[in-house]
């Protein structure tokens, strides 16, 4: 795995569980990762794409995913309720909140979409990041003060949410002396 430059993983709705060792850049070459049509778990995602484990990744494609966030309770699902569905109210439906952080010094585009809509946050903290490529409906956090594209695959997720409060690629700036 240490001389992949490229992955490209199509999963028809499975579940991709990354089974990470303590430290190091296991992927120590990879540039491009696409996963689509597939269930993660947020935490497995963030880890396995973060500048310590892919340190040269460059172009991150994740399409038409299920966000899972990891609880304790032994169904994947980010509620700690046991029925699966993400949401913790045990009915089954799903329509719970996950959040996703995605934290890379070397990634310079993202494209991202949810098969399911994301009640959570997406952060990403990119500070190489030129393009973001996203279809996606929830808040998003943005750090990237060199992003020059930015194109929204659809016009509902835009209207979701007021401009001002979908991308701030400008860092902040300390005006006391």
């Amino acid at each position: 795995c240490e001389r992949a430059t490229s992955i490209s993983l199509d999963l028809s709705d499975r579940t991709l569980q990354f089974a990470l060792p303590p430290a190091g850049g296991v992927f120590k070459a990879l540039a491009t990762l696409t996963i689509r049509f597939a269930c993660l778990r947020g935490r497995e995602l963030e880890a396995a794409v973060s500048s310590s484990r892919c340190p040269c990744l460059k172009k991150l494609v994740i399409e038409w995913i299920t966000l899972q966030q990891d609880d304790g309770d032994g169904d994947g699902d980010g509620d700690g309720d046991g029925d699966g569905d993400g949401d913790g109210d045990g009915d089954g439906d799903g329509d719970g909140a996950c959040d996703l952080s995605i934290r890379s010094d070397s990634l310079e585009w993202l494209e991202i979409s949810y098969a399911v809509r994301l009640n959570g946050r997406l952060r990403v903290h990119a500070p190489n990041l030129q393009t973001f490529h996203p279809c996606i409906r929830c808040d998003l956090c943005m750090l990237a003060p060199k992003l020059s594209e930015v194109r929204w695959s659809s016009g509902r997720a835009y209207e979701s949410m007021t401009p001002a409060a979908i991308i701030s690629h400008a860092p902040a700036t300390n005006s006391g002396a």
